[in-house]
């Protein structure tokens, strides 16, 4: 008889560890540049050191972390080229999606969408970040779901944490919301108009108006960072 194998704690833990700190990194409570104090994790999620090596491995792996000899772990510093590779593949899988979802979404899928927009405004009002983002993140996954492409969705699981890691950037730094939350409507009221060319149009230009403003920020942030580089600190 065929036998499973076994499964071992460690590599259970481990697993909790690194889903724990990509949570931390994507939703923006780790920075870009912030050194990561194996102890200090260690201490805080109530394990040894050794799971946390691991999970910061599996991290460098996705592209999260950076890990340097000598120097330790540091969150992954968003350069133009991520920027640029992650966007133009946002821009064309949401605008597609968002083309192909029209056809296939019910009335309850227009009035999911349209309640996860106005919960959106509400988190917006009180510049709630961490829930705006995950209401954001329900938002254009119910679009991507409502395409009805398995292969769509597996191309957007696969950036998923990229995405949600460089969007919580933009908008916890350059007060981004409320643009964001007008791009929103626009795809919102498009898909109520059931216009799927509208609302290709209106998702490619989300994405693009993101792209802009993180880079932009980028650039600002390289410019203070060559200008002043004592006071600029990541640790």
């Amino acid at each position: 008889m065929f036998e499973f194998p076994k499964i071992h704690q460690p590599k259970m833990v481990i697993l909790q560890v690194s889903e724990a700190l990509r949570e931390l990194i994507t939703s923006g409570r780790l920075k870009p540049g912030e050194k990561l104090k194996e102890i200090e994790m260690a201490n805080s999620l109530g394990v040894s050191r050794s799971p946390v090596r691991e999970a910061l491995r599996i991290l460098e792996l996705e592209g999260l972390v950076e890990i340097t000899p000598r120097r330790g772990a540091y969150v992954h510093l968003i350069t133009m080229e991520d920027v640029k590779d992650i966007y133009q593949t946002r821009e064309m899988i949401e605008g597609f999606a968002g083309f192909l979802a029209v056809e296939n979404m019910t009335n309850e899928d227009i009035a999911d969408i349209e309640k996860l927009w106005e919960l959106m405004k509400g988190l917006s009002s009180n510049e709630n970040l961490e829930s705006y983002l995950a209401a954001s993140s329900d938002f254009h996954n119910k679009i991507i779901t409502c395409a009805r492409n398995k292969k769509i969705e597996e191309i957007y699981q696969g950036i998923r944490n990229w995405v949600k890691f460089l969007r919580s950037y933009v908008l916890s730094y350059s007060g981004r919301m409320t643009s964001s939350l007008e791009e929103h409507e626009r795809i919102v009221e498009a898909i109520k108009k059931k216009d799927k060319y509208l609302v290709e149009q209106a998702s490619r230009e989300h994405v693009r108006k993101g792209r802009e403003n993180l880079m932009s920020l980028i650039q600002q942030q390289s410019k203070s960072l060559s200008e002043n580089p004592i006071g600029v600190r990541f640790n």
